[in-house]
């Protein structure tokens, strides 16, 4: 009974999927550096070098792979998948979603949260399984507020 109720609260929930999403980002960037590290290897037996050089070819193929595919599948999660579909794949699998009580999302925003390390900006992430239907509105940023509309509207 504890145990569900410390998975089920929003905060766990978040801490999940960054752990899923970083955990995709490491995994293509191991990948990545085993592809750079056969690429420069490749590159470097083509010539008759020393074999000092033929390693650092084949560290430097690894550092670049891993950056590369790292930098790549980050922004392809977080800025395209997120951007379409308002969750990256671990967000998707903890059952969150992102809101804006600002701009719209697109590609644009979610651009700019990215390259900001999302820390900015008037995006706040809901949970989409909350019992009640009405999923609680959680700021990324301290700084946001949410603006709810007055019952005091009058009929034309």
């Amino acid at each position: 009974m504890f145990i569900d109720a410390f998975f089920n609260h929003i905060y766990v929930k978040r801490l999940l999927a960054a752990a899923i999403d970083f955990g995709i980002e490491v995994v293509s960037g191991i990948l990545g550096g085993y592809f750079g590290a056969m690429v420069g290897a490749l590159v470097v037996v083509l010539r008759n070098v020393s074999p000092m050089a033929t390693q650092r070819a084949i560290w430097l193929g690894m550092g670049f792979g891993f950056l590369f595919f790292s930098i790549a599948v980050s922004w392809g999660n977080r800025v395209l998948i997120q951007g379409m579909s308002r969750a990256t794949i671990g967000k998707r699998l903890m059952n969150l979603e992102i809101v804006s009580i600002g701009p719209a999302i697109s590609w644009s925003v979610m651009m700019r949260h990215w390259l900001s390390a999302s820390l900015f900006g008037e995006v706040t992430v809901v949970s989409s399984a909350d019992q009640s239907k009405i999923a609680p509105i959680i700021s990324i940023s301290p700084k946001t507020t949410v603006i709810e509309d007055s019952d005091d509207k009058k009929a034309a």
